[in-house]
């Protein structure tokens, strides 16, 4: 355990199942198979909503859909 986490001055780190995991995997397999130009442009649309979703730092079930 941390000392920042111990005072309680960090989040606590997110479970990661299995299925998150997978969900990873299938998502490197279709941005590999597309053109590296297209790729990038969702990689980066996908990451800036990522950042707004967790701004509040909680992300809902909607927000993930």
């Amino acid at each position: 355990m941390s000392f920042l986490k111990l005072l309680g001055l960090r989040q606590p780190e997110p479970e990661v199942s299995s299925g998150d995991t997978d969900t990873v995997r299938k998502i490197v397999k279709r941005l590999e198979s597309m053109d590296s130009e297209k790729a990038r442009y969702i990689g980066a649309f996908a990451y800036i909503l990522g950042r707004v979703a967790h701004a509040d730092l909680d992300i809902s079930p909607v927000e993930t859909q």
